[in-house]
């Protein structure tokens, strides 16, 4: 790395491309096998340390100096080895549910495809938001942001992107109940 420690943080922060390749260099393989002796799975490792590199690279500009980088990045890949199980966790159980819904529903009547009809309508939904709170919306819940991801991605106010994800679910709902 560089030989004074606050000048390589200082360099990442002014976007340095050779201190953030120094960076990548310096942890990828270490971060890695962290990663690949949480989680057992060589996808799921690789996933998640880029994850971590993104992560970092956007919030770069606030990288405290007088704080070690190699926790922080340690902790990062923790942190989202975490998220990515519960992700994990939940999609399992969306799938599960989902199968299971659609044998009762295929009980009930087969020739109805009741899900189908439903994502049309949200999606036709989502698309008639303002412009802005629909990036916000699709952000945070079709590609799974945090609103501090989408705040820092966006250049606004973490509070701006509550407003927008709560002005958006407030319109789906009055418009869903027009609609029905």
């Amino acid at each position: 790395m560089c030989e004074n420690f606050d000048d390589f943080i200082q360099k990442l922060k002014d976007g340095d491309n050779d201190s953030w390749k120094n960076l990548v260099e310096s942890y990828r393989n270490k971060l890695f096998s962290f990663a690949y002796s949480l989680s057992k799975d060589y996808e799921m490792s690789l996933e998640i340390v880029q994850q971590v590199f993104v992560k970092v690279y956007i919030v770069r500009k606030r990288l405290n100096p007088k704080l070690s980088i190699k926790t922080y990045m340690y902790k990062s890949v923790y942190n989202e080895f975490i998220n990515t199980l519960n992700k994990k966790k939940k999609i399992y159980r969306l799938h599960h549910n989902y199968n299971f819904n659609q044998i009762n529903m295929d009980e009930i009547d087969p020739t109805e495809n009741y899900n189908t009809d439903k994502i049309e309508r949200i999606n036709t939904l989502i698309d008639q938001l303002p412009k802005k709170t629909k990036q916000v919306f699709v952000m945070s819940k079709k590609r799974g942001f945090s609103n501090f991801e989408i705040a820092e991605i966006l250049s606004i106010h973490p509070k701006t992107v509550e407003g927008h994800i709560t002005k958006a679910f407030k319109l789906l709902r009055s418009n869903a109940k027009i609609s029905a």
